[in-house]
């Protein structure tokens, strides 16, 4: 539905920043982020072991102890993200001619394609599974709650009649997606399952709630925050309002779950720790239970982020604290359940690259892939993944794991 002028112009302020950036990591504030500049980057390729395509990346067996990292941005974009991968597609966007545009990708920058439907002036997609894509796109100045499916990945506007305010799809599995709509524009977001259409839309708000997304979904398991007593609180569902399961740890001011693995019972995200100027932000893992929660924020670090699970592993960003080197930049991050775990991803980038983050994990036989981004100083952001071909996750590792968010897809909360 169209939206008036004033009302379409802060709606696509807020969507923007909330399909970017987690809360309270402004844009100006981190300098790992800013809107991407209007610079194409060439397809690299940052390791001596990496000489062709992804999908045929020869990894010797000195290689296969150090991460080999290729970048997955297209030629023709001054811009590129990914957001979530698995089964052999990617997705996130790319910016074309000034325009952020729904894409995916096979493994190779030169694999990219285009979603953005042709009635759109801006569309993201968020995530991919099972030869389904989800994200939104601004249709006629309202953002549409999205999936696009089969070879043709053809477009499906999912935002029910009740969305006053449009919405958004953040993750897909098994035929489900998983997001948020406003019933009215401004208000809270109301968190949202769909089974593939419109009509199937449901509200997974739990009683008292006055503003809750939902960031990902695995089976019949969904994941998110939701305002409860003006505390967000990070939030587990399984298919209906009725299921919510507080997640939120004592001792923290707000929290927030991005990914769930049905297969480990565990989610990820983060949580403030105190408030005000104080507050630490710290990377989160549960076991279905605020009780279960563990602290992944590693030593000389001033904040950290979980966006992404998978058989035991966590992947997301930090940011050093000072006066440490390279401080105040985000690092690509990977965890095997506690903070002394922490794997600096950033460290196999280029010395001139000054951020990255982590937003999604996949295996396929020996190979584990993580998903990001990676920038250069006044540079746009760069789509990469990190590739290890060795045993470092535990056998049985799913094929198709998906990452947040986050944004992700990280909308901005409280803004």
């Amino acid at each position: 539905m169209r939206l008036t002028r004033s009302i379409k112009g802060v709606l696509a302020l807020a969507i923007r920043r909330k399909s970017i950036l987690p809360p309270d990591t402004s844009i100006a504030s981190t300098p790992a982020s800013s809107p991407w500049p209007s610079l194409t980057l060439p397809l690299c390729c940052f390791s001596a072991a990496c000489t062709i395509a992804l999908g045929a990346l020869p990894l010797t067996a000195e290689a296969s102890t150090d991460w080999t990292v290729v970048s997955l941005h297209p030629p023709q974009a001054s811009g590129s993200v990914i957001l979530r991968g698995g089964s052999g597609h990617q997705a996130g966007y790319a910016v074309v001619a000034g325009m952020e545009r729904a894409s995916l990708w096979t493994g190779t920058a030169e694999s990219w394609i285009d979603l953005h439907p042709a009635a759109s002036t801006w569309s993201h997609a968020a995530s991919i599974s099972d030869g389904q894509a989800g994200g939104w796109a601004v249709v006629n100045g309202s953002v549409r709650a999205s999936v696009w499916t089969n070879t043709a990945w053809e477009w499906t506007d999912l935002t029910p009649p009740v969305a006053q305010g449009g919405g958004q799809v953040v993750d897909v599995s098994g035929g489900k997606q998983v997001g948020y709509i406003y019933a009215r524009y401004p208000g809270g977001r109301t968190a949202s399952l769909w089974a593939g259409s419109a009509e199937s839309w449901i509200s997974l708000n739990p009683a008292g709630a006055t503003d809750a997304v939902a960031f990902g979904i695995d089976g019949e398991l969904q994941v998110g925050w939701a305002e409860v007593g003006g505390v967000r609180r990070a939030s587990l569902w399984s298919g209906t309002s009725g299921s919510w399961v507080d997640l939120h740890p004592t001792g923290t001011s707000q929290s927030f779950a991005f990914d769930v693995d049905a297969g480990t019972g565990k989610q990820v995200g983060y949580t403030y720790v105190n408030g005000g100027a104080d507050r630490h932000i710290r990377a989160s893992l549960w076991s279905g239970s605020a009780q279960s929660w563990v602290d992944l924020s590693p030593a000389g670090t001033q904040e950290s982020y979980a966006l992404a699970i998978g058989d035991g592993k966590q992947a997301g960003w930090v940011t050093l604290s000072c006066p440490a080197p390279g401080c105040g930049y985000r690092r690509a991050s990977l965890w095997s359940g506690t903070a002394s775990s922490w794997i600096d991803l950033h460290v196999y980038l280029p010395g001139t690259y000054l951020n990255s983050d982590a937003r999604s994990i996949a295996r396929t036989g020996t190979r584990t892939y993580v998903y990001g981004t990676a920038n250069k100083a006044g540079l746009p952001g760069e789509a990469v993944v990190w590739i290890l071909d060795n045993n470092l996750f535990s056998n049985g590792f799913e094929s198709d794991v998906r990452g947040g968010e986050a944004s992700m897809i990280q909308p901005t909360q409280g803004r």
